[in-house]
This record gives structure tokens, sequence and C-alpha cells, in this order.
């Protein structure tokens, strides 16, 4: 498996560190011991600290590995916590720091092709189901 070069491996592990030590990460923290070690656990085990775990083993192998991963977290964490909670508003406002950190990294080429693809096929989808509804 190819590896994250170490430049992007160390942006993309201060960006998940700066979301575990945001204050709103505490209203994630309701079903571990510590939220430096792991924010929140679903069946399938996804949280900020493993994923920050993986990111420190260098098991990601691109940047958009790891977006797509955290991207993930932050779906989980909408479907799990009710609309109008502050566990909801929090994942809100952490999942938009989030999007507005990935927009200050840097990609390579190859990464921001992907990007496009895979927003093109987001759109087409949407197009394909509201054409079916």
């Amino acid at each position: 498996m190819d590896k994250m070069d170490e430049t992007t491996r160390q942006q993309c592990i201060t960006v998940t560190k700066e979301l575990i030590n945001h204050p709103l990460a505490s209203y994630l923290a309701e079903k571990t011991s510590t939220i430096k070690e792991d924010l929140l656990r679903f069946e399938d085990e996804i949280t900020i600290g493993g994923i920050l775990v993986k990111l420190n083993e260098n098991k990601y192998s691109s940047i958009n590995e790891w977006k797509d991963e955290m991207n993930r977290f932050w779906e989980e964490c909408l479907h799990e916590y009710q609309k109008g909670s502050q566990c909801y508003a929090a994942v809100c406002v952490l999942s938009d720091k989030f999007q507005n950190k990935l927009g200050t990294m840097k990609f390579t080429p190859e990464e921001r092709w992907i990007q496009k693809v895979k927003a093109n096929v987001k759109i087409l989808l949407q197009l394909i189901s509201s054409a079916n509804s």
C-alpha cells in the first residue's frame, strides 16, 4: 500500500489534533473516558482518536482517504445525535471547521482530480435522483 507523504501526513495530524482539542469536542466525549484517546464510538469503531492513531501509524495512502474517513465520522455523529441537541450543534461546528481546514491544505494534482471527480459524481447522482422523483 502506498503511504501518504510526510508533509501531508503532518498536516492531517495537525488538523485532527486541533479538532480533538477544540472546546466543543467535549460534547462528543460522553461515551469515553478521555477526549484525546477516543472521541466517540460507533458499532464500526470509527473515532477521531482512531483516525489520529492511523495517521500516526501512517496507515492512510492519501489525504483523500483520511478526508473520506473524517467525513464518514461526521456523518455518523449527525445520525447519532438528535437535531437541535448540543451534541448535534457541536458536530456541525466541528465538521464546518474541518471543511474550512481542508480548504487551506495543499493537495497533489492527482488528489485535486479525484476531488473533482467525486464532486461531479455526487452532482450526477443528485440529478439522477431528482429525475427519478
